[in-house]
């Protein structure tokens, strides 16, 4: 089991979880060098399929994002797709939704952080 609080996203990671296709963005803040999205369940894409492994909410960070744009357009919609981007030696994550242009935000790191209570209390 890992002991990390924490998982690396990757390529392979966002295309284990289809990339975060019909997930949807409950929150987002930027605050100490750090972008949060809060995400519902990251393995929504395969609900309802039998390799779904049941809800698994928690948040995605982009450390030493610096500047972000304004997310607030995107909560509470539905991701079409989640892709790494690298530029100009960083590293970071696309976002795009139905009713808004993609969003990039560039940092340090991509990590998910699974709520720690996700199995228990499955967001509603």
């Amino acid at each position: 089991m890992n002991a990390s609080p924490y998982e690396t996203v990757d390529e392979q990671w966002l295309w284990e979880r289809g990339g975060l296709h019909d997930s949807t963005i409950l929150a987002w803040q930027a605050q100490g060098g750090a972008t949060t999205f809060r995400i519902k369940d990251v393995w929504w894409n395969s609900e309802g399929f039998p390799d779904y492994k049941g809800p698994e909410p928690g948040s995605l960070v982009i450390s030493g994002s610096g500047h972000a744009p304004d997310c607030a357009p995107i909560v509470a919609k539905v991701i079409l797709d989640a892709a790494l981007i690298r530029k100009d030696g960083l590293m970071g994550l696309c976002l795009v939704t139905s009713e808004h242009p993609p969003i990039e935000i560039l940092g340090d790191a991509v990590r998910w952080y699974p709520d720690p209570r996700s199995r228990e209390q499955p967001l509603s």
